[in-house]
């Protein structure tokens, strides 16, 4: 458990070195081209455990930033989970049917739901909805 807490943070010690995200406008933008850190370390046979928190503080983000960019397509309801998931795969470095896992799609519908929630489902302004997102997640 130690060695593999000790393992993240070096990895994520090492992402944040290589891969620097950035807002720009409604964009999340990865200071190298076609960087990817993978965060959440999962085997293809799904034996190897993924950290949750690592896992939310990594998609959560991300999820956010694909709808953003995406929020005229979200506000007519034209976009789909696997859409979100398959958006996903690239910056966490995992796949589809990874990210299907229930664990890892609760959190995925949870960052969906708290933006749905929070902005009447896409009928409160994109900016107004960036705004009231970042003021409740500090």
């Amino acid at each position: 458990s130690n060695v593999m807490l000790l393992a993240l943070l070096l990895l994520l010690a090492a992402g944040t070195y290589y891969c620097t995200l950035h807002w720009d406008g409604l964009m999340l933008h990865s200071a190298t081209k076609d960087a990817a850190v993978n965060l959440n370390p999962v085997s293809t046979d799904g034996s190897r455990a993924v950290n949750m928190d690592a896992f939310t503080a990594s998609a959560v983000p991300l999820v956010r930033a694909y709808i953003f960019s995406n929020y005229e397509a979200y506000a007519k309801s034209k976009l789909t989970f696997r859409d979100i998931k398959m958006a996903l795969r690239q910056p966490l470095q995992m796949t589809y049917e990874e990210l299907r896992q229930d664990k890892l799609s609760s959190v995925i519908e949870d960052a969906v739901d708290e933006i749905t929630n929070s902005c009447d489902a896409g009928q409160l302004h994109v900016k107004k909805c960036i705004s009231k997102i970042a003021a409740r997640n500090g």
